[in-house]
């Protein structure tokens, strides 16, 4: 029996870290079976919690913190409680630790959660385990910027394996990587696959389209001159027209709080009824998929919307805050329908929906490239925890 550490943001309550977690463990136990072998796991979550409830106290704290002008968008990690996890599950029995993917290789928004990988990498260094750091988003360097350059240092660990990206392979590759014993590759997010884990029944055109919401301030936490109020002006906007021309259309959310009370917000503006056009916040995958397959299309600012759609087939339009989106769809052949500002407005949003709409995904070879992630993954696996390279 193999033991494994999964370390990442298992429990965020935006349900598209646990889609991460989920496909990952579901490529894992696929290529354990075709290998007749068995694993047992554990799990080191980079907040430091226990489960997904606790996101809400974290929220809460957040939101005061928010409103007194102390933070911007942090997220409260406790990284004693991380080595004390680290210190309770991590020794020489352990066969391989795998970050199971999501924003993991930056220092500006969320930095705390660079300590937390380098809690979890000393561990693996001091008892020898490898790791590898599956899937991962690669967002940003400075040569002077000390946290950057301490996340760096980890990363290339003599116990560091494999890094792959889902996004900026060039970036990770150019700056970030000095250890050239590690194998770096490009890989899908492993969530493309999260339709084997769910599938779903629809077969039929519903007629709906979803906007997926993102919280209070978001474009501007990332250095992009959109505020709430042309946020919520563009929305509205896409509501009407989406509306006017024949289509039903719901706002949703990935299950984060405050994307869910920003979403009511836009609803109130509209001068709508909650239960009208508003989906209730998932609050587990199979919630949040339940959501998402029931439209036609979506429009969506999480990129794990897109993502989930994309497994599912169906077309999505990015509004685009973070350079990870615009990544996500050169990789499906589809840059132009995720949208950066300052064309972000109703004329162009809709034009690329319809056409979205019109074509679905035909750009790339789908199959290759949801399979890229699962093929680095078994690499990895045979030769270090099978032991064939070992």
């Amino acid at each position: 029996m193999k033991k494994i550490i999964f370390a990442g943001l298992v429990y965020d309550l935006n349900l598209g870290d646990q889609a991460i977690y989920e496909a990952t463990k579901y490529e894992l136990s696929k290529i354990f079976d075709n290998n007749k072998e068995e694993f047992d796991y554990k799990i080191i979550d980079l907040y430091g919690r226990e489960s997904a409830t606790i996101e809400k106290e974290c929220f809460v704290k957040n939101l005061i913190n928010r409103v007194k002008g102390k933070i911007k968008g942090t997220i409260n990690v406790n990284c004693e409680r991380v080595r004390r996890k680290c210190k309770s599950l991590i020794d020489e029995n352990i066969d391989a630790i795998i970050f199971v993917g999501g924003g993991l290789i930056k220092y500006k928004q969320q930095k705390e959660i660079c300590n937390a990988i380098q809690v979890v990498i000393e561990y693996a260094q001091k008892f020898n385990i490898p790791v590898m750091l599956s899937g991962v988003g690669v967002e940003g360097y400075e040569d002077n910027e000390l946290d950057c350059q301490k996340l760096k240092k980890s990363i290339n660990s003599s116990c560091v394996k494999y890094i792959t990206t889902r996004d900026d392979i060039d970036l990770l590759n150019n700056k970030y990587i000095s250890n050239n014993k590690i194998i770096t590759a490009k890989v899908c997010d492993s969530a493309c696959i999260i339709n084997k884990l769910y599938p779903s029944s629809k077969k039929e055109k519903t007629n709906v389209i979803g906007l997926g919401m993102i919280r209070h301030n978001l474009f501007v936490d990332y250095g992009i001159d959109f505020t709430d109020e042309q946020a919520i002006a563009l929305y509205k906007d896409l509501y009407n027209r989406i509306t006017e021309s024949g289509y039903k259309c719901e706002f949703f959310t990935n299950g984060n709080i405050a994307d869910q009370l920003f979403a009511e917000r836009v609803v109130t503006e509209l001068n709508l009824y909650k239960e009208d056009v508003l989906n209730e916040r998932p609050k587990n995958m199979e919630e949040l998929i339940k959501i998402i397959t029931k439209f036609e299309a979506v429009i969506v600012a999480r990129l794990h919307a897109s993502i989930i759609s994309y497994s599912y087939d169906i077309p999505s339009i990015g509004l685009v805050w973070n350079k990870k989106q615009k990544f996500f769809g050169n990789n499906i052949g589809y840059a132009n329908r995720f949208i950066e500002y300052p064309n972000l407005n109703a004329d162009n949003v809709i034009k690329e929906l319809k056409l979205a709409i019109q074509t679905g995904y035909k750009a790339i070879d789908n199959d290759e490239y949801k399979n890229s992630n699962y093929n680095y993954l078994k690499r990895f696996i045979e030769e270090y925890v099978f032991g064939r390279n070992n």
